[in-house]
């Protein structure tokens, strides 16, 4: 998007990988708040998250980034050796 500034934090309980709560600084920071509202409602894990659609180029980009900071330090793996997939 041409707009590299900012940061982004989300986190999640290091054991379930339930994402609890964010900080950002950036652009469309309301478009990526609105998302984080709703995974958190939804008490869905950092793995839940990674395993959706992030198109390209969009500001949810910045958000997947985060996500995969996250997954690294969570307990809780996704089942597939692909993150990113569901298996068929």
């Amino acid at each position: 998007m041409g707009q590299s500034r900012g940061i982004i934090r989300v986190y999640g309980d290091k054991s379930t990988g339930i994402i609890l709560g964010s900080e950002m600084i950036t652009t469309r920071g309301e478009n990526l708040a609105h998302l984080l509202n709703w995974a958190i409602s939804q008490q869905l894990t950092v793995g839940d998250l990674i395993r959706l659609p992030f198109y390209h180029p969009v500001i949810e980009e910045a958000l997947q980034a985060a996500l995969n900071n996250l997954y690294a330090q969570v307990d809780v793996k996704n089942e597939s050796p692909i993150k990113e997939l569901y298996p068929l």
